[in-house]
């Protein structure tokens, strides 16, 4: 029910309201070797404006688009800018030391090794690499 409410929210009148976006998330399941890839569509945002986490089972994103330079009079404004922040419960225990980020024109590639084993869960910051 909260994701379909989040996505009425979406309508381009309500924009203003938010004061940000919410970017598209794909989860995907590799086999070999086991991991979740997560894709996040950022198109626009400066890859130093993101942070990435993992805590308590969920991977969490933020960050922000920023609008280009002022001194422009706007004729139509449809692109969503400003904050943003998502939350990807993940279903399975992940080994966050190894986990990977990668952003490649406007996407963003979380790779997260599936542990075969229980382990304790703890909070990391997941460093991202450009593509030159």
């Amino acid at each position: 029910m909260d994701e379909a409410f989040s996505e009425l929210l979406r309508l381009p009148g309500s924009m203003g309201n938010r004061g940000g976006f919410r970017p598209a998330v794909d989860v995907y399941r590799r086999a070999d070797p086991a991991a979740l890839v997560v894709v996040v569509e950022l198109p626009g945002v400066d890859p130093d404006d993101v942070e990435i986490a993992l805590a308590d089972g969920q991977l969490v994103l933020a960050g922000r688009r920023r609008r280009p330079a002022g001194g422009q009079r706007v004729i139509q404004l449809e692109i969503e800018h400003g904050e943003f922040r998502r939350q990807v419960e993940l279903p399975e225990e992940v080994d966050a030391g190894a986990a990977t980020a990668r952003f490649d024109r406007g996407l963003l590639a979380i790779t997260l090794p599936v542990v075969s084993r229980a382990t304790a869960r703890r909070s990391v910051t997941i460093t991202m690499t450009r593509t030159p």
